[in-house]
C-alpha cells in the first residue's frame, strides 16, 4: 500500500520543493500523485482544477482541465497535519508564526509577506527556489497550516 495512504505517523515534507514522504508532488500530474501517495480519501472537481484530499492531513491542488487528469499538473499543495515535519525546521504546525518565520528565514528562504490576520485571512508568505516556489503558513478554518505553491500559478 502507498505510504501515505497507510501510514499514520507523521508526513515529511520538503520546503520548497514540495516533496512528500520524498515523493515528487509538485509539477507531478494526478495519475503520478496517486501511484505515489495512495487514493485520496475525497475528490474536487472543477472545470479546471482537482484537488485531492488524504485524510484531512495534506491537500494536493491541480490546474487544467477535469476531462483529463493525467494532463493536469500539481501546482500546490497544503499540509494540515500537526505531526508534519520538515527538515530544517522541526514540527512547523507546532510553532506560533513567529517562530515559525524566524525557522524558515533560516532555510534561505527570503519573507515576502510576514505573517498577519487581514480581509484575505491570516498568513504569511516566503519564496524560495529562484522564485518559482512560494511557501505559505496561516490559519485556515481555525487549523493551522502550511504550503507550497508553483510560481507563476498556472493560467486555467
Amino acid at each position: 500500500m502507498p505510504p501515505l495512504a497507510a501510514a499514520l505517523g507523521a508526513l515529511v515534507l520538503s520546503l520548497p520543493g514540495g516533496a512528500v514522504d520524498g515523493a515528487r508532488v509538485l509539477g507531478a500530474t494526478v495519475p503520478a500523485v496517486e501511484a505515489a501517495l495512495g487514493t485520496p480519501s475525497s475528490v474536487e472537481t472543477l472545470p479546471n482544477r482537482r484537488d485531492l484530499t488524504y485524510r484531512g492531513r495534506l491537500e494536493v491542488i491541480f490546474a487544467g482541465a477535469s476531462s483529463d487528469p493525467a494532463a493536469q499538473t500539481a501546482w500546490a499543495l497544503l499540509v494540515l497535519d500537526p505531526r508534519a515535519t520538515v527538515p530544517g525546521l522541526g514540527r512547523p504546525l507546532a510553532l506560533a508564526p513567529r517562530a515559525l518565520e524566524s525557522r524558515l528565514r533560516a532555510l534561505g528562504l527570503r519573507e515576502t509577506r510576514a505573517y498577519r490576520c487581514d480581509r484575505r485571512g491570516c498568513f504569511g508568505t516566503f519564496t524560495g527556489a529562484g522564485g518559482t516556489r512560494l511557501v505559505i503558513y496561516g490559519l485556515l478554518h481555525g487549523r493551522r497550516y502550511l504550503g507550497v505553491q508553483v510560481v507563476p500559478k498556472p493560467e486555467p
